[in-house]
């Protein structure tokens, strides 16, 4: 076939396509050009424009998925660049919004949070870099500078109700394929029977996608009120129910980490979203959460009895026992530097300089030459920020949850559907946090800004003007 006869059966009209070619004839000879001057560098180079030409093309959504994909795997490096994949890909969507930013496609954000959002920014970037560890403050500069940047264009380019679900299915599926790369896991270690015999040591739990199991329950209960909020606010039933039992199998795979803290945490985020979120066929609803609840009971109750009885042998335990060393150790830093901490990120280069004299600890002063970190996000937050940096985050976190419970009843009074379950959703993320908290060290989790994010959504000058106060069609409608 000719180029012309191709011109001619084209989409893309003859002019169109005459300057298509020119750009590709250009573009091959700069990539022939890259690569004799550069070598294999100047084809990733090349390809890396083109990918962040091609980004700007599409919603930010699309890189942003591809993203999100890529935080549970999170330490993957790529060969030969200092960059691991999520970095690079975060770069593609900062590309893609900067795009659409420039075509005027973005919300503008009117939140009044913002300017405090600055502020607390700005707190805890200044915290890092004047800590006591130059080298981790630098690393925590970097994750609060460039998640507070994610968190606000991921809040601009959420312009409708279509692209807020639409995220919510990108975290919903991404999170499941990631919970398939642990039910792999538990049927290579054949974990059940592991953990039958009693064994609850790191070589048989599972950790998926993670660095450890704890991490890996966390990153998958995350999920859950996306996957209510689909539910919630579908009007396909297939779509509906495939949502939910997408959301119900990552608990199911959850569990298996066996982490005492992921048992508490999942009841809470099914009691939470049974309850705050506005949706139909309650029963049937009702009816697959007490479906999975029996089969989870048939399958892993006896494990979760003989799991949660380890809580009678805290002497014992080992979990507990580096838990309250950290604690120690964190407090003695608080007790130094009480109103700023010893800065943001520092914990891990500087504990052995806090280990107490009278060896109230139980190990860590026999541990020197491992890294220590705080566990527990509240620990960490008055060790490394003092006062202030504790007190910002709660009045953030306060805030968030103040907000979503009152645009809750703004919606409820409007008959806002759809507002009302999206703040239900921020609602339970942001108990979820707090609760999981106490035990763990989430503040800089990527998830947790994203929650931000969602939240800068929640004023009425941004959600509420844009509400539907009429119900949604009859089940079997296209969404």
């Amino acid at each position: 076939m000719s180029i012309t006869t191709l011109a001619q059966q084209s989409l893309l009209p003859k002019r169109h396509f005459a300057l298509a070619a020119a750009v590709g004839a250009v573009w091959l000879a700069a990539t022939l050009l890259l690569i004799r001057e550069l070598g294999p560098s100047g084809l990733l180079l090349s390809a890396g424009a083109v990918t962040v030409l091609a980004a700007g093309l599409v919603h930010p959504l699309v890189p942003f998925c591809l993203y999100f994909g890529a935080l549970f795997f999170a330490d993957t490096r790529l060969p030969g660049l200092p960059l691991s994949a999520n970095q690079v890909l975060a770069l593609l969507f900062f590309a893609s919004w900067a795009v659409y930013w420039a075509r005027g496609k973005t919300v503008r954000l009117e939140s009044r949070i913002i300017p405090f959002l600055i502020v607390f920014a700005l707190f805890f970037a200044i915290s890092a870099i004047t800590g006591e560890s130059t080298e981790r403050g630098l690393l925590h500069f970097r994750y609060v500078v460039i998640y507070f940047f994610m968190a606000l264009a991921l809040a601009s380019t959420l312009s409708s109700e279509r692209a807020v679900l639409a995220f919510a299915w990108i975290v919903v599926i991404m999170t499941f394929l990631a919970a398939m790369v642990g039910v792999y896991e538990a049927i290579e270690k054949n974990a059940l029977q592991a953990y039958t015999g009693g064994r609850w040591t790191d070589a048989a739990r599972i950790k998926g996608t993670a660095k450890n199991a704890i991490v890996y329950g966390w990153n998958l209960l995350y999920c859950f009120p996306f996957a209510f909020l689909l539910f919630s606010e579908l009007r396909t039933r297939s779509r509906r129910y495939l949502a939910l039992a997408l959301g119900v199998a990552v608990l199911g795979v959850a569990i298996l980490t066996f982490n005492r803290q992921t048992f508490a945490l999942i009841g809470l985020m099914v009691v939470l979203c049974t309850l705050l979120f506005r949706y139909r066929d309650r029963r049937a609803l009702l009816a697959i959460v007490g479906v999975a609840a029996v089969i989870a009971a048939i399958v892993a109750a006896p494990l979760v009895i003989q799991r949660l009885m380890t809580f009678g042998s805290l002497r014992r335990d080992s979990s507990f026992i580096e838990r309250r060393d950290q604690f120690i150790v964190g407090m003695e830093m608080f007790r130094t530097k009480p109103i700023w901490g010893i800065g943001l990120g520092s914990y891990p280069a500087r504990w052995r300089a806090y280990v107490p004299r009278n060896y109230s600890t139980f190990n860590m002063q026999y541990q020197g030459a491992f890294d220590r970190y705080p566990d527990a996000g509240f620990v960490q937050l008055l060790s490394e920020t003092g006062i202030v940096g504790t007190a910002l985050t709660l009045t953030l976190m306060g805030w968030i949850i103040r907000r979503a419970w009152r645009t809750r009843r703004m919606a409820d009074g409007l008959d806002d559907r759809f507002a009302f379950n999206l703040a239900s959703m921020v609602l339970a993320l942001g108990v979820f946090w707090v609760a999981s908290n106490i035990i763990q060290d989430t503040f800089l989790y990527v998830r947790v800004w994203l929650l931000i994010g969602l939240a800068v959504l929640l004023d009425e000058r941004i959600l509420l003007p844009q509400g539907c106060a009429q119900p949604p069609p009859a089940d079997g409608a296209d969404a």
